[in-house]
């Protein structure tokens, strides 16, 4: 679930929080959707893979193999049409079976409107994928 869970601006450090039934070290990747739907074209739509620290922003047409990364760390940015993260102000936590990414996001003004937010996730090597789960809103200004 984010927190804050709803929400109407346009920059805001947006926590998701994952679990798994035994170790938070057993998550590969996980990912986080802002539309008006689950599609992922022309969304704010990320995944964080955890053995690399990298975070992904898929780009504005949804294609997971034109997505940009950036290691979660220093002063990096990505965006597309809809967002951009920035690495300042960003983190990752693994406290027990909870994993916990912190997001500094922004939301463009082209992104206007109301939007769910959705988040997903995976075991290592693609064990397990959990379904998507609406967890919040956002009404970007």
């Amino acid at each position: 679930m984010p927190a804050p869970a709803t929400g109407s601006t346009s920059n805001q450090t947006l926590s998701f929080t994952y679990q798994d039934a035994n170790s938070a070290n057993n998550l590969q990747t996980v990912w986080a959707l802002t539309n008006t739907s689950i599609d992922g074209r022309q969304a704010c739509y990320v995944a964080y893979y955890a053995p690399g620290n990298m975070l992904y922003l898929y780009s504005d047409n949804g294609d997971g193999a034109a997505a940009t990364n950036i290691p979660l760390t220093g002063t990096n940015t990505i965006q597309n049409s809809q967002c951009q993260v920035s690495a300042v102000g960003s983190s990752v936590v693994k406290n027990g079976n909870q994993l916990t990414l912190n997001l500094n996001m922004t939301f463009k003004g082209s992104f206007t409107g109301a939007k769910g937010i959705w988040t997903a996730a995976q075991t290592l090597g693609g064990a397990q994928t959990s379904t998507w789960k609406a967890v919040g809103a956002w009404l970007v200004p």
